[in-house]
């Protein structure tokens, strides 16, 4: 035993100094920069990156690398005297563990780079698994290779092989999973795309379920499979005798590998599954019917979320009869993954819809009160390009993310779940607004270990309310934290100080110009945690609240920010002027916001403003973006600014507040008559 110990420590010190050569050590060397150089830089915002880099090309030079460890003593005609020499599997197992330290280099500058980082740019527990992945994926990587040289022999003609391999496993998963010939676990190949995650940043990898814990319980299956097998091949023909604790070891192994394999593929199934159910009834239901179209509204909601397993939500809301006839029903919409509990009145469901039976009609202009009770742990499901479906909203013990749009809370009209209405100049408006202010007072029982956030108004740490809003949103992480400062309410995962700072700068300067003119503009709240999209760029605006502005930001925008890049300042501030403003999405609100952006950019300069509105935004700028020619599009902001320089900034400001004050009856005007309209208020004052 000691001399086999002895044997075992003498090939791993010696396969240890052969892979630390010189160029390799040079290699580690740039590697480590480009690592260190890229990731720290601004801040450490591209973080969220690191390890698809790591993941990807690592496994991409553990390839190669171990190509060339492996078949260097066949190269060197060596493995004929390991084969006379009294040697057994100890020889197989130092070569390959020195394989992983070589190879296990590349994560050291990755390391210094998260030691380093700020805290709360990425969940420890997301971490230490992403960290786990690349170590299985480096051993698996050298396990493949050594089986491949211990059965067919490296050959150089190999190496360009393994790079088109390499590709593919990237390339096949996008092929096949897609819409139109879902093959659940073809993911499984692709070892890297388990590493990614739609936000990382706040959730970890709650998202993906047990799915990335299913891929490193895989891997790693493969990995014992693979050496259990090489360890039985050498004991036979080398010793001419077969071993049972391997073979045992070798069916443990594939078990694991068969079960991990088969569990990931159903999951997946499952979510295919889920998802296309919801497309298909979502084809059938036609268009929405939405809030507005509805002979009640709700005057008032309260409710109270419960994060139990399954978490229970009790929803109260007091309705109005704003027709003109009796009503005997209600109406709602809720997310059909709900299971109602309790009902305050007999109560009929339809997938997502709920009808609710009046003890007796009410007759117009009359109340009633509603209260249902119901309970699940939901999970939204989107698809994502050369991945598995991932939850983009849900109910999880250890995350909350619960938009409007996931129909969390009963929402007058027939509506479907995440559903957006374009218009004409593609603004879009989430189907599941109000079409009228609702009170609105939320309380979290049993938060557990979690720090919860809303667009309503904070009252302490679990409570939230709003004198009027037109939706709710709720968020929770264990790592979630919120501050607020005046009337700029930030909630995110850093510490705080660095995200304040460029809110500040950049965002905080075109809200209090807006308070200028317009003093009783929404408090403004900024969630600067990318929550709904895993897209570069992602700016979303909900004004549709009396009570505060629900800005989301992606952290990463901070670094663009700093730029001082005219196109990127443009599309952090025009979202916010016009979304302020505004309120909705029409012609008239995006000539209105137009109009004040240009005024806000140029300091009210009139040449530089003559110049935005005959030519232009700068090009890049998506904010006002359209299909619609220019000049045809902003009319109306050319009108205002013929205003600006005639009645001069008193004046036209006043004319802003009155449109304000009248944009439903105002947006439905073409621009002819808004032009009429203009030139009466301005003759009447």
């Amino acid at each position: 035993m000691l001399d086999t110990l002895r044997r075992f420590a003498t090939v791993y010190r010696l396969e240890l100094r052969l892979n630390f050569h010189w160029s390799y050590l040079l290699f580690i060397a740039v590697w480590s920069g480009f690592i260190i150089t890229t990731y720290t830089q601004d801040d450490y915002r591209s973080i969220r990156g690191l390890f698809n880099v790591v993941l990807g090309f690592g496994s991409l030079i553990g390839l190669f690398l171990s190509g060339i460890q492996v078949s260097r003593p066949s190269r060197s005609r060596f493995d004929l005297l390991e084969v006379a020499l009294p040697t057994g599997v100890e020889v197989l197992l130092a070569r390959w563990l020195a394989g992983i330290t070589a190879l296990g280099a590349l994560v050291v500058a990755p390391i210094i780079v998260l030691v380093t980082a700020p805290p709360g740019r990425l969940p420890i527990a997301y971490t230490l698994h992403q960290l786990l992945l690349v170590l299985v994926s480096i051993g698996f990587v050298t396990m493949l290779i050594m089986a491949v040289q211990h059965t067919v022999g490296i050959r150089r003609w190999m190496y360009p092989l393994f790079a088109v391999l390499w590709v593919g496993v990237g390339i096949v998963p996008n092929t096949l999973n897609n819409d139109g010939l879902p093959v659940p676990g073809i993911n499984l190949i692709n070892f890297v795309t388990m590493n990614q995650s739609v936000n990382p940043l706040v959730w970890g990898q709650i998202p993906q379920g047990q799915l990335p814990a299913l891929t490193v319980v895989f891997y790693a299956g493969l990995i014992a499979l693979l050496g259990s097998l090489m360890v039985w091949r050498v004991i036979v023909n080398r010793f001419h005798r077969r071993s049972a604790r391997i073979t045992v070891l070798m069916m443990c192994a594939l078990g694991v590998v068969a079960l991990a394999a088969a569990s990931f593929t159903v999951q997946v199934h499952a979510a295919n599954q889920q998802i296309r159910s919801e497309d298909e009834q979502r084809a059938a239901s036609g268009d929405p019917v939405l809030p507005s179209a509805m002979p009640f509204r709700v005057t008032a909601y309260d409710v109270v979320f419960t994060l139990n397993d399954p978490a229970q939500i009790t929803a109260r809301m007091d309705v109005v009869n704003r027709s003109d006839a009796p009503l005997a029903e209600l109406t709602f919409s809720l997310y059909h993954q709900f299971e109602i509990r309790d009902s305050s009145m007999p109560l009929g469901r339809n997938g997502d819809t709920l009808t609710l039976t009046l003890p007796a009609p009410i007759s117009p202009g009359a109340s009633a009160v509603v209260e249902i009770t119901y309970t699940g742990n939901i999970t939204y499901l989107e698809r994502r390009l050369g991945r598995p479906p991932e939850a983009t909203y849900f109910i999880r013990p250890e995350g909350v993310y619960l938009p409007c749009a996931v129909l969390w809370y009963p929402v007058p009209g027939r509506l479907l779940p995440n559903i957006t209405l374009y218009d004409a100049n593609f603004a879009a408006e989430p189907t599941c607004l109000l079409d009228q202010p609702a009170a609105f007072h939320l309380k979290v029982e049993e938060p557990n270990a979690l720090a919860f956030s809303s667009n309503l108004t904070r009252l302490d740490a679990t409570t939230f309310a709003s004198d009027g809003t037109t939706w709710a949103e709720l968020i929770a992480a264990s790592s979630l934290q919120t501050r607020t400062e005046g009337r700029l309410t930030v909630a995110g995962v850093a510490d705080g100080s660095d995200v304040l700072a460029p809110i500040e700068e950049y965002i905080v300067p075109a809200y209090d110009y807006l308070r200028r003119f317009f003093p009783d503009v929404p408090d403004l709240t900024v969630v600067a945690v990318p929550l709904a999209s895993d897209s570069f760029t992602q700016w979303r605006v909900y004004p549709a609240t009396r009570e505060s502005l629900y800005l989301f930001i992606d952290p990463r925008e901070f670094a663009y920010l700093s730029t001082g890049e005219q196109n990127v300042y443009l599309d952090v501030g025009a979202p916010l002027i016009k979304s302020l403003f505004a309120g909705r999405d029409n012609a008239l609100t995006e000539n209105v916001a137009y109009f004040l952006w240009v005024h806000y950019l140029t300091g009210g300069d009139v040449e530089a403003m003559r110049q935005l509105l005959e030519d232009g935004l700068p090009a890049g700028s998506t904010m006002f973006y359209s299909s619609v020619p220019f000049a045809e599009r902003y009319q109306l902001a050319n009108v205002l600014f013929d205003t600006y320089v005639s009645a001069g900034e008193t004046a036209t400001f006043d004319l802003l507040y009155a449109i304000s004050t009248q944009l439903d009856s105002l947006g439905a005007l073409p621009i002819e008559d808004l032009n009429t309209w203009i030139a009466e208020t301005l003759n009447a004052d």
